[in-house]
């Protein structure tokens, strides 16, 4: 879900994703496919208007003519260690351009957290 500020790419402003989902009765909030900054911005504004637990799956950017993603897996790493430190978020993981050694950094990284 790739978004800009609080609207979804497809136009739907993030209040009226919290609100279909609160319908549904789903099990958490989340984001996926973004940068960390759209990251960070969706989080912190589902924090303001529900109780779910949140999800975050950044991107490691967009590739270049190459096909090569800008962000590499340290400093991927790095940049979701605010998320796992926020008392909400459960899960985490990476989407485009990351790949397995991203995620056995991350794990490599922190300590498990079960709650």
């Amino acid at each position: 879900m790739i978004y800009l500020a609080t609207v979804l790419v497809l136009g739907h402003a993030l209040t009226e994703m919290v609100a279909i989902a609160h319908q549904f009765q789903v099990d958490l909030l989340g984001v996926n496919c973004c940068d960390f900054g759209a990251a960070k911005t969706a989080i912190s504004f589902f924090k303001t208007v529900s109780k779910l637990p949140l999800m975050v799956y950044p991107n490691a950017g967009f590739p270049n003519e190459q096909g090569k993603y800008p962000i590499q897996s340290k400093m991927f790493c790095e940049n979701l260690k605010p998320f796992i430190s926020e008392e909400r978020v459960k899960i985490v993981g990476g989407c485009c351009g990351t790949t397995p050694q991203y995620i056995q950094e991350l794990i490599g990284s922190e300590t498990p957290k079960i709650n």
